[in-house]
This record gives structure tokens, sequence and C-alpha cells, in this order.
């Protein structure tokens, strides 16, 4: 946890890694209370060709209360970066 509470990533190298990967999604509930949703928000905006995506009604474990949509949604991820790395 304390790793999780002090690291840091600059806004140029967060802006470096959103335009050098195919796709970058950026995933929250828009209840999360272990870590708050501006943070996304915060991320989305050094990383403008990343995708936010907020999940309504979602917590920290979205990926566990939302089994079927996030898999669909990193089954889309994944299609969508292979489609842009190999242009």
């Amino acid at each position: 946890m304390a790793a999780a509470l002090t690291h840091h990533v600059s806004p140029k190298r967060l802006q470096h890694i959103s335009s050098s990967i195919p796709k970058v999604v950026i995933v929250t509930g828009d209840t999360d209370n272990l870590i708050d949703p501006s943070n996304s928000r915060l991320l989305k905006k050094h990383m403008p060709e990343a995708e936010l995506i907020v999940r309504e009604g979602a917590g920290h474990g979205v990926h566990i209360q939302y089994k079927s949509w996030f898999n669909e949604l990193l089954e889309r991820v994944f299609r969508e970066g292979r489609e842009k790395a190999q242009k």
C-alpha cells in the first residue's frame, strides 16, 4: 500500500506513455472509496490519447462487480490496440 501511495509519474512521462502505446484505457468506478475517481480524470488529463471509462455503480472492484462487462471491455481494448499497432 505504501508503494501505491507514494508512487508518482510526471505529466510529461504520462504523455509519453499515452502516445507510445497503441491503446490505453483508464477504468474506474464512480463509487470507488479506495482510489478517488478524480485521480483517473487527472490521468486522462495528462494522457490525451487514453480512453477514460467511469462505470456507474462500481467501486474499486469493478472487474469483480461487472465481470462480463469488464471482460468484454478488455477484449475490445485488446482488439483496438492490435489494430492500431498493425497500421
